[in-house]
């Protein structure tokens, strides 16, 4: 009747396809959007189930919606938990698509709109804030949830000595010890979760506020309890200081006042905090910091802390420049993130320095670029140093406004072979295409991501990759491409690689057998229908999950195209989950069994004890029935690579039995070894399932001793002048263990020796370089100090490390003539450190005093093109130096041409573009030289390029008819550019303008008068003449 051929679709490309359609039932075909499914009430949730079934011969859709008290509610009635005889934590709701395909109904009516909701859901916990306000107040002893009944429980503790009291919602309602009818250190509030999820409630009032608090008595203390300072920078006297013993403890309030710009602060503890302005909620140059008399009459207190010492402080203006104030860019070139920014607010005023590491490194800036070697050393780094100025305003290098700053890499091209192009998947060949451009700034490889990623699917992928910065990777979007491979996708598979059998009992023929080829791969789908049917395969059973009446089995032709492959469940491997059997309180799991024999591997964990858990990467379970059994089922995921519990891998398990408190002397706290001395800090926590005691010891390289294995500080990441050891109590309660391993004994240990002299090199290599004044070493105390003294008349220095630092004579508050920097033995004694860097190297250094250089080492010269006289050349001798500024003004692009024109100066370099350009040169120390950045200047010159444009570079023609000379052609500078005014006379007169593009008349200037003019002006470059901003190339004759 009918034949399709190849053509049909209008391209011949080997493949016909027929397009089927299976007519249906109107009533099977309702759309599933004809219901919407919302979540807009309280407690509602996506749907546990939306099932559709068309084995009645009319299609009917099932919701379900599970979980305590669970409904489903929709635009007719409520469909609620036990509607069908069963309170089982489920409700159904049921509708058929109508005789018209055009609605679902239930008994009659039409639905549009369902919802699942439940019950009661967990509150979060920061519903109620936990304050520590009130005299006395303390961290709560307990806060657990329970979340095991219907509705989440949360329960808080408080413990004391004296009268334990919880405060709730700032004092409505204060439960005290005894409230309980039993007076004994302990207060409980046990708060319920309410229906909504909204809120923490107790004899249905919300509770929002819960405060723990201990009754404690108080007394004054003593003024000299706390040390009041000005030894810091920008240090001052406090501007008040005022106790209050009117109240039940004595309030001692400190002030300190200043401005908004300069950011009053008060210092606690030699720094251990700082109070700063706005600490209040107020940004208003006023800091108050309010310290309690403490219980004992011994000390200050703020927040719990003993305050020992404070000081009031204000910020030198030229400690405050803004980090914006320099933009740091990656707009170039090989440019790439800085290396290092950072800002140094230890000396008078702030120093930053941005760092740029790699092959040849550049820091590019508004005044320049900074090189690598540039220091010296070419050694993959390049660094740059600003300060902040005066008023705060600008960072500032050698006086010029550093305002943007980029790092930069010079690219090199890649190595070919950083790639492997292989061909081991299934359906790879070779790349049709490997071609790399080197003509950019960084090399590109084009090689041979998917058909279609770049918008069009037209038979060709291609992966572009740059090579970075360092010639060391190719890279995409950043990530370095180490392999890459052409595959083709995967092909259609033959229908008998697959056996359907028909023999067994109970077999018969499958109710649908479906092969799907429009995506990458074909798909093949079983469908077998009837009462729970089944479908055996040699891979496992798939049984009827949703009791329809259908079960399907789904399977993918593969890459090779020689199996159809199924992506049902597998078993998993037993090493997929860790057991972990060490570690407090742990123990090897009581069962630990797998079951097959369903669709999917399932194993169940078991640990039996008293009150026993199992932990795992997924959280915590818990012995929810107190029958001494916790157990954990895991199943094996479809791909066979996991085990998974509700649907989160589970990768490591293991049973523990909570611990019990140790006695506190089964470890000798010692002072035996050379540099002992007491613990700082011998803490225990016994708020936790274990024990937990704390050992701290402070000082400079403290370590802490013990039988096992010495602690030292920066053994936990961070060298802090601490060491902390935490020992946990066993499960017998027997010992405390630190890793399992029981301690007996610690101590407290500073050591310290002394460094030799030859560990720092005395240098006298740079400018003013001077033997020190004195270096005196002094082991009176723990660790050797040594002191270095550099004095002189004029800006005495000492430098460190080769200009890692310079310590000047004003860094000390007090410019006197003399620059002290004292380094201190480390414990190895392998070298002097000054705030934990070594230093290897000092040199002390006095500048001599600067006189005036000659005017004519400069030779102001007037040869180059557009060159003109100066408009300024003043020399300052006021200052230390002689200071000689050259002026350069013009209407567009003034510049100052250096030493033959080998470095300019040009308008806009001080970053104002206001026709003028400036030079500023320094009498150099030996008076032989004027120079910029050490460069000497030898000659100068001041150039406006719109003076100096060529007149040939537009030609006068007579050719053509009534074409005659001009009466007048002339250049004026006055303006400050050249304008050159062209003159025709005569009747008619006109100007044409390359062979008639443009003419002017007379009368073009508003009055007919026999004469034509145009005036033309030279470009900001010099390069051509311009007519309104066009410039005029060709010829123009007049007529």
């Amino acid at each position: 009747m009918t034949i399709v051929n190849d053509a049909d679709d209008g391209t011949v490309e080997g493949s016909t396809m027929l397009a089927l359609t299976c007519n249906a039932a109107a009533c099977q075909t309702c759309a599933l959007n004809l219901i919407a499914v919302t979540f807009a009430g309280i407690g509602s949730k996506p749907m546990d189930g939306d099932a559709t079934d068309y084995t009645g011969g009319c299609r009917v859709r099932t919701f379900t919606c599970l979980g305590n008290a669970a409904k489903i509610q929709n635009n007719n009635v409520v469909i609620i938990d036990g509607d069908d005889g069963m309170v089982d934590v489920m409700t159904t709701f049921v509708v058929n698509c109508n005789a018209n395909g055009t609605a679902w109904e239930s008994n009659g009516m039409i639905v549009t709109q369902v919802e699942c909701s439940t019950a009661c859901i967990g509150c979060a916990a920061n519903l109620i804030t936990i304050t520590t306000n009130a005299n006395g107040a303390k961290a709560m002893d307990g806060d657990v949830t329970d979340t095991t009944g219907t509705c989440a429980m949360r329960t808080f503790t408080c413990l004391g000595a004296n009268n334990p009291n919880i405060d709730i919602n700032n004092g409505m309602t204060i439960i005290n010890d005894a409230d309980d009818g039993s007076a004994d250190g302990s207060t409980m509030l046990a708060l319920t979760c309410n229906s909504d999820g909204s809120a923490w409630e107790n004899n249905g009032a919300a509770v929002t506020q819960v405060e723990c608090a201990v009754e404690i008595p108080c007394l004054m203390c003593a003024a000299n309890l706390i040390t009041i300072t000005t030894a810091g920078n920008g240090a001052k006297a406090m501007d008040g200081d005022v106790t209050d013993a009117t109240g039940a403890c004595a309030v001692r309030t400190f002030t300190c006042l200043g401005t908004v710009a300069n950011m009053p602060n008060i210092e606690l503890n030699n720094g251990q905090g700082v109070i700063t302005d706005g600490s209040d909620g107020t940004v208003d140059g006023s800091i108050m910091l309010v310290l309690t008399c403490n219980a004992a009459g011994t000390a200050w207190e703020s927040n719990g802390v003993a305050i020992t010492q404070v000081e009031c402080a204000v910020t030198p203006q030229c400690l405050m420049c803004a980090g914006n104030l320099i933009m740091v860019t990656t707009a170039g070139a090989g440019s790439k993130a800085m290396d290092g920014d950072v800002t140094d607010t230890t000396g008078v005023c702030a120093v930053r320095t941005f760092t740029c590491l790699g092959t040849s490194p550049n820091i590019e800036n508004n005044n320049g670029v900074i090189k690598d070697g540039d220091d010296g050393m070419v050694d993959g780094m390049t660094t740059l140093v600003v300060t902040c100025n005066a008023a705060g305003t600008a960072w500032e290098s050698n006086g010029v406004a550093i305002t943007q700053v980029e790092c930069t890499i010079p690219c090199k091209t890649c190595s070919a072979n950083l790639i492997t192009v292989t061909n081991a998947l299934p359906g790879a060949k070779a790349m049709d295409g490997d071609v790399t451009v080197s003509t950019g700034a960084c090399a590109n490889n084009n090689g041979a991501i998917m058909d279609g990623d770049d918008g069009a699917v037209d038979g060709s992928t291609m992966l572009a990759v740059t090579c970075n910065a360092a010639g060391t990777a190719w890279e995409s979007n950043g990530v370095p491409i180490t392999n890459v491979e052409c595959t083709i996708p995967c092909k259609t598979c033959a229908a008998n690689l697959i056996t359907v059998a028909t023999a067994g009992n109970g077999a018969k023929p499958m109710d649908g057998d479906v092969t799907v080829t429009t995506g990458a791969c074909a798909v093949r789908t079983f469908t077998c229908i009837g009462t729970s049917p089944t479908i055996v395969n040699n891979n496992g059973v798939i049984t009827d999950v949703d009791n329809d009446g259908t079960t399907t089995l789904a399977i993918t032709c593969n890459a090779a195209g020689t199996a159809w492959e199924s992506n049902a469940c597998k078993t998993c491997a037993a090493n997929l989950i860790t057991v972990v059997t060490t570690g407090n309180g742990v123990k090897p799991m009581d069962g630990d069994v797998t079951v097959s024999t369903g669709a999917c591997a399932v194993r169940t964990f078991t640990c039996m004890g008293s009150n026993p858990t199992i932990e795992n990467n997924n959280g915590v379970i818990t012995d929810v029935d107190n029958d001494g059994t916790t157990t954990l089922a895991v199943t094996c995921n479809a791909a066979g690579t996991a085990w998974e519990s509700n649907g989160v891998p589970i990768t490591q398990v293991q049973c523990t039995i909570p611990c019990k408190t140790c006695a506190a002397n089964l470890i000798a706290v010692t002072t035996a070894l050379p540099g002992a001395k007491a613990m700082d800090g011998d803490v225990t926590v016994s708020t936790g399932a274990c024990a937990v005691r704390t050992f701290t010891c402070l000082g400079t390289n403290p370590t802490i001793a013990n039988n096992n294995v010495a602690v030292m500080d920066g053994d936990d990441g961070a060298v802090d002048g601490m060491t902390t050891l935490a020992v946990t109590c066993n499960t017998a309660g027997t010992a405390w263990e630190s890793n399992g391993v029981p301690i007996t004994s610690v101590e407290c240990v500073l050591p310290c020796k002394t460094c030799a002299a030859n560990l720092i090199t005395i240098t006298m290599a740079g400018f003013g370089a001077k033997p020190f004044d004195g270096d005196i070493t002094v082991t009176t105390g723990a660790c050797a100090v040594r002191t270095f003294t550099c004095m002189g008349a004029n800006m005495p220095n000492i430098e460190i490390n080769n200009g890692f630092g310079v310590i000047e004579d004003q860094d000390d508050g007090v410019i006197d003539g003399v620059a002290t920097f004292s380094v201190t033995c480390n414990a190895a004694g392998t070298g002097w450190e000054s705030n934990g860097v070594t230093v290897t190297q000092l040199e002390c250094s006095s500048i001599p005093p600067c006189q005036l250089c000659a005017a004519n080492l400069i030779t102001v010269t007037a040869t180059l093109p557009g060159s003109k006289a100066m408009n300024g050349d003043v020399t300052v001798n006021t200052g230390a130096c002689a200071v000689r500024t050259f002026t350069c003004a013009g209407a567009i692009g003034a510049t100052i041409e250096m030493n033959g024109g080998a470095t300019q100066r040009a308008d806009g370099d001080d970053g104002t573009a206001d026709g003028t350009a400036t030079l500023v040169v320094t009498c150099n120390t030996a008076v032989t030289a004027w120079e910029v950045n050490g460069v000497a200047v030898t000659n100068v010159e001041c150039t406006i390029p719109c003076l100096n444009c060529a007149p040939g570079l537009i030609t006068l023609s007579t050719n053509g008819a009534g074409s005659k000379p001009f009466a007048g052609d002339t250049t004026s500078t006055a303006s400050g550019c050249a304008v050159r005014t062209f003159t025709c006379q005569g009747t008619a007169a006109s100007i044409e303008i390359d062979g008639g593009v443009g003419v002017i008349d007379d009368g073009n200037d508003g009055m007919i008068d026999g004469t034509a003019t145009m005036a033309v002006t030279c470009s900001p470059d010099g390069t051509a003449w311009q007519y309104f901003g066009f410039p005029i190339f060709t010829t123009i004759r007049s007529e």
